[in-house]
């Protein structure tokens, strides 16, 4: 996306920078329709309101993340709403068919054999985060805590490694899950 005048990403990102709400007005401005229309193309099962909500996270996002020298303002913005979007049918899925995590919970809502079947998927679960490497764990972890990707950066500076490295692991991690997890696959 390639902003109407030169130089007014450049003026957008730095008023977003500074805290100045014209910033936000400028990017919803400039940016705004575009990611809302992709929204409503790319996700058509969301209502105005949802795009409206999905467009303001990635706005208070992109405020935080926004890095110039990994990709233009409008691309990031983009970038955001779409990864929003994602999670959000994710927790959608995840409300038709989760099953509690609170393991007595779930005794108490099913029958034996899915009191049964929940311990046996929580061992399996405990077993395949244990097989993974301390930072692939430790990604993971970090990734489940904040509910959605945890940022690369601040996790590199955590575990003194760098954003590439801890990119890696979190795929790494993320596809031995998944490969040791095979049920996951079958609730989606």
């Amino acid at each position: 996306m390639v902003p109407s005048h030169p130089g007014d990403a450049a003026r957008i990102a730095q008023l977003i920078r500074e805290g100045d709400e014209q910033g936000f007005v400028l990017l919803l401005r400039e940016y705004g329709g575009r990611v809302a229309g992709y929204l409503r193309r790319r996700f058509p099962s969301f209502d105005d309101q949802e795009v409206h909500d999905l467009l303001v996270d990635a706005v208070l996002a992109l405020a935080k993340t926004y890095d110039p020298l990994r990709g233009t303002l409008g691309a990031w913005l983009l970038l955001l709403a779409h990864q929003g979007a994602v999670r959000r049918l994710r927790a959608r899925r995840g409300e038709r068919c989760a099953l509690p995590l609170d393991i007595d919970v779930a005794a108490d809502q099913c029958s034996p054999l899915g009191e049964l079947i929940d311990r046996e998927r929580l061992d399996e679960v405990t077993d395949a985060m244990a097989s993974l490497t301390s930072l692939e764990r430790a990604v993971v972890e970090a990734d489940l805590e904040e509910g959605q990707v945890a940022d690369a950066k601040e996790l590199a500076r955590q575990f003194g490694t760098t954003a590439g490295s801890v990119y890696a692991a979190r795929r790494r991690g993320r596809g031995k899950l998944l490969n040791k997890l095979s049920w996951l696959n079958d609730s989606q």
